[in-house]
């Protein structure tokens, strides 16, 4: 879904999923936004909230939800 994201499917499936086969760019924007995603993993919010916090609790309630 990552590469996907940032080469387009057409290269992913040209690859064929492997992300070795990938351009060097994409590769490191895997690894970065999978890095992220471990930093943000464990971030708490403080009761309650409005804007910003608001929309990150909603999509908190979401996590471990298979992505359709």
């Amino acid at each position: 879904m990552l590469a996907a994201y940032n080469a387009g499917i057409g290269r992913v499936l040209d690859a064929g999923g492997i992300p070795s086969q990938l351009p060097v760019e994409t590769q490191q924007y895997m690894t970065r936004i999978r890095n992220l995603m471990t930093k943000y993993a464990g971030v708490t919010l403080s009761p309650g909230g409005t804007g910003n916090v608001a929309a990150v609790k909603a999509a908190a309630r979401w996590m471990g939800t298979p992505y359709v």
